[in-house]
């Protein structure tokens, strides 16, 4: 059929004078067999027709070409340039019959069997490798320019990550990407803080409330708005690096001094909402409509913007805040002071103190921000003491049984007297433990802390290990009531399933350190329960006390029995009078 087709068409070139193929003879031509060499057309068409075994057959049957589209033929036209065409014809008609050959095998018995196609020649595999080479050497020059230099020293690489100190939440942190509530635990829902969520669309509305409420502390001081940008202005450069990844649209130029307006809004915004209230300066606004700091506005946005302040990806340094405060003061303050007006905001007025040492333990060039605050106000000061640790890693235990389970042990629960996950002890089957509040902002708060140990390792794991004390006590909505009657658990959420679903997805991608509190005082619950006597008792309450029928019919059995006892004495009784 093929052959039929290209003798057709070369038929059809020579009467028209042309001695090429038709475009719609073209077509039905398989054009794999064709060689990418450039040669003549009346070739091709001879090698096609399968007639050609000899090269002379292929030089009698060339035809002339001499119309106008190709101009006028030339007859002088040296041997060696016939032959070199005649062996490309031979080279061609022997790739025909190999390819003919092989579809006569593999092929179905079809005329439009596909042929395989030729590979490239040795020139252009030359030339492609050539063209890789000249890439990697680009490659190559680049990386050795980075490695003659000093970027990767010891030196270099130490004084590159303790600059940074508010980073983005990596994606192996955040989870699944389907999962939209893990996802946006990350991401403010009032309030932007910092560069990294600013100008987000739904967070605009309230640029027009950060400057008003700057500009009321700006005037309320007496100071003149440049003294604030100059002194923000002074420590630009240090604010910038503690951002990890800063854009470039916030370095250089005009951009460090957007920067700069952008800290000076957002840090005397700040400065002015956590204040408020402790200098009674509610006079200056309307108490009664303000959306923001009126009676009505800080009510139900005043616990918004506490836990915005807990995102790792929305934080100020509190340099700023310092700088700041020394403007309206006149003097500055030291950082402890900044601490306290932080931790009082976000803790309420009986939180604890915490020392300036312990917030910059291990590192103390890393820039101290309010989740900073908070996390060591969750978290109480300090490491364990070394006789605690040792004693810690002989009982460390990863798992646990549920709250419900425990009890029926015997194991009672009671309120510890601090806030602190620290302070969680278990001693003569007493579980002390802090009270904990489960509202709507907890899960954000929790995976932010957790994440916040995770991004920087000097912070410990003392969130994480509650956390995951929590899920293990926590299995079902029976075991948060059971906290909730011992006065350990406060539920408004309204739902205890809800809480129960809480912990059990929160700890996910998260391990507990074997070293810690936590671990070691499960270790010892885990042995009190392993106890014989303890066993037992677990065993009387699951066989007896799960179903009331179950006990009234064990009471109604001990009943008998002693009455069957007495019977038994009063029968003997009186023969032994008797006597």
């Amino acid at each position: 059929m093929a052959r039929e087709s290209v003798k057709a068409g070369v038929q059809s070139g020579k009467e028209e004078g042309s001695g090429v193929l038709r475009a719609e003879d073209k077509a039905t031509v398989p054009g794999s067999v064709v060689k990418t060499k450039k040669m003549s057309e009346g070739s091709i068409e001879l090698a096609r027709k399968g007639g050609v075994n000899t090269t002379s057959e292929a030089m009698a049957n060339q035809p002339r070409v001499g119309s106008a589209r190709y101009g006028k033929l030339d007859e002088d036209a040296s041997s060696s340039s016939w032959m070199q065409m005649a062996t490309e014809v031979k080279e061609l008609q022997i790739a025909i019959d190999g390819t003919n050959e092989q579809g006569k095998k593999d092929a179905p018995s079809t005329s439009s069997a596909a042929v395989e196609a030729p590979r490239p020649s040795a020139a252009a595999t030359s030339t492609m490798s050539k063209m890789g080479a000249n890439v990697c050497d680009g490659w190559i020059k680049e990386m050795g320019q980075i490695l003659q230099g000093a970027t990767l020293t010891p030196g270099a690489e130490m004084a590159r990550w303790k600059k940074p100190s508010i980073y983005r939440v990596p994606e192996w942190i955040k989870g699944s990407p389907s999962s939209s509530s893990s996802s946006r635990a990350y991401r403010p829902d009032v309030v932007s803080l910092g560069p990294i969520h600013h100008g987000a669309s739904e967070l605009r509305p309230m640029e027009e409330h950060k400057r008003r409420l700057m500009l009321h502390m700006v005037r309320r001081s007496g100071k003149p708005l440049k003294e604030y940008v100059g002194a923000v202005a002074e420590v630009a450069g240090e604010l910038q690096n503690a951002y990890d990844g800063l854009g470039e649209e916030w370095r250089g130029g005009s951009n460090t001094d957007r920067f700069v307006n952008m800290m000076v809004t957002d840090g005397g915004f700040l400065l002015e909402i956590m204040t408020i209230r402790a200098q009674d300066i509610l006079h200056d606004y309307d108490p009664t409509n303000d959306p923001i700091v009126g009676l009505h506005g800080l009510r139900f946005l005043k616990p918004r913007i506490r836990s915005d302040m807990c995102l790792v990806e929305n934080q100020l340094p509190l340099l700023l805040l310092q700088k700041l405060e020394a403007v309206r003061r006149g003097e500055c303050p030291n950082l402890t002071e900044i601490i306290h007006l932080v931790g009082t905001f976000l803790r309420g007025p009986h939180w604890e103190d915490i020392p300036l040492e312990t917030l910059q333990r291990g590192n103390c060039n890393i820039q101290v921000q309010p989740l900073d605050v908070f996390h060591k106000s969750f978290c109480g000061g300090g490491f364990y003491p070394p006789q605690f640790q040792q004693e810690v890693s002989s009982n460390s235990e990863t798992t646990m049984d549920s709250a419900l389970e425990f009890w029926e042990t015997g194991v009672n629960f009671k309120r510890s007297k601090t806030q602190s996950v620290q302070d969680i002890d278990f001693e003569d089957g007493v579980l002390s433990m802090p009270l904990l509040e489960v509202n709507h902002a907890t899960e954000k708060i929790f995976r932010n802390l957790m994440a916040f140990e995770k991004l920087h390792w000097t912070k410990g794991n003392d969130a994480t290990d509650y956390f995951i004390f929590m899920d293990n006590i926590i299995e079902s909505e029976r075991d948060v009531a059971l906290l909730r009657s011992k006065g350990v658990l406060r539920n408004f959420l309204g739902s205890d399933k809800a809480v129960a679903e809480l912990f059990n997805t929160l700890r996910k991608g998260a391990d507990l350190n074997p070293w810690g509190k936590v671990s070691g005082v499960q270790g010892m619950m885990t042995a009190h329960c392993k106890k014989r006597r303890n066993k037992w008792r677990t065993s009387f309450m699951h066989t007896y006390l799960r179903n009331p029928w179950v006990f009234i019919s064990l009471v109604a059995a001990v009943i008998l029995l002693a009455l069957t006892v007495l019977q038994a004495v009063y029968a003997v009784l009186p023969f032994y009078t008797k006597g």
